[in-house]
């Protein structure tokens, strides 16, 4: 073999050698970047089944109530259930939330608001306590 085809064969030989010993160096893919962490989304109860929500829960919410006497009133939730603006025969009234062992309280010192559920208990300030109200089906608010 002449030395100029040794030559050139040594490094085609290495070529291949080198080929055969491993993987062909690619860069590696940048790690992914953090973005917000996910959170589970709450499961979904079928429908029909989900309990009632309660006043703290209806946030920013309009709903009239019955009492069992034909009273009625009207009360919008605000500041995610912090206050209860209470609206009944001509008068308003701004309550705020109050500690209660079940459902939510609002009060202003005298005019009372329990709620638990769909239901309601009005204390008024010097005159009658209406038990028994219930909320009535959903409607939009008096524009005013």
């Amino acid at each position: 073999m002449s030395s100029t085809l040794r030559a050139g064969l040594v490094p085609a030989l290495c070529v291949m050698l080198l080929a055969g010993c491993g993987t062909v160096w690619q860069p590696r893919p940048a790690p992914p970047t953090p973005g917000p962490p996910t959170r589970p989304s709450a499961p979904v109860p079928p429908s029909g089944s989900a309990p009632p929500l309660t006043p703290k829960q209806r946030v920013d919410q309009y709903l009239r109530y019955r009492c069992e006497n034909g009273f009625d009133f009207a009360v919008t939730y605000q500041g995610g259930g912090t206050r209860a603006l209470l609206e009944r025969s001509g008068y308003s009234d701004l309550l705020r939330l109050v500690s209660s062992a079940s459902g939510a309280r609002y009060t202003d010192g005298k005019t009372t608001l329990s709620a638990k559920g769909d239901g309601a208990v009005l204390e008024l300030p010097g005159g009658p306590t209406y038990r028994n109200c219930r909320s009535l089906p959903a409607r939009s608010p008096p524009k005013g």
